[in-house]
């Protein structure tokens, strides 16, 4: 099966079943970019497309394209974010990949915490991602973007992550489980 490619966004954060807890912190010094939406569009296409070269495709995406989900997710939180008062986020490839990278990991294990037992920011360091401040927001089992953002700005903590002033950049990731339930991942960081 294909491997689910990752979108970007901004905010650290967990979801069990029903439930959700949140992580995020801050480091360094913080910048905040806005951008279009029509410009943010095809940056989206563009990392899919990249992506798509470059995947080791495992799992499926019948019921949206790549490039369908990652944009409604960014877009959804744009609106919230600009309902808020706050500076649009950018998509990032690289941040797109670190975010693939834990939704495949919270199928093994759901937590903040990586399968080896390090913190979730490994990853950026993994990945060369330079930041700031950085916050992680993870959902399972959802079925839909629209559904996974309901249950995010119903919580406190993740709601929180995704309005984050201070938040600039983000990526996401999503990967199904074997009943077909996504495991879903947004990454934010202020860019350095």
């Amino acid at each position: 099966m294909k491997k689910v490619l990752a979108g970007c966004l901004a905010a650290l954060l967990i979801a069990s079943s029903a439930s959700m807890t949140t992580v995020a912190a801050s480091k360094g010094t913080t910048a905040q970019t806005k951008q279009t939406t029509q410009s943010t569009s095809k940056k989206v296409k563009k990392v899919v497309k990249k992506k798509k070269a470059s995947s080791k495709a495992e799992q499926s995406t019948d019921d949206e394209s790549e490039t369908d989900w990652q944009e409604e997710m960014l877009k959804s939180i744009n609106a919230q974010r600009k309902k808020a008062g706050v500076a649009e986020l950018k998509l990032d490839e690289a941040l797109c990949e670190a975010a693939q990278i834990r939704a495949d990991e919270c199928l093994k294990s759901y937590s903040h915490t990586r399968p080896n037992g390090k913190k979730f920011t490994t990853v950026l360091d993994d990945k060369k991602i330079k930041y700031g401040y950085w916050g992680e927001n993870i959902n399972e089992k959802q079925e839909s973007v629209s559904s996974t953002m309901k249950s995010w700005m119903s919580s406190e903590g993740h709601k929180a992550n995704i309005l984050k002033k201070e938040f600039d950049t983000v990526g996401f990731g999503r990967t199904k489980d074997s009943k077909g339930k996504y495991y879903w991942v947004q990454i934010f960081i202020s860019a350095k």
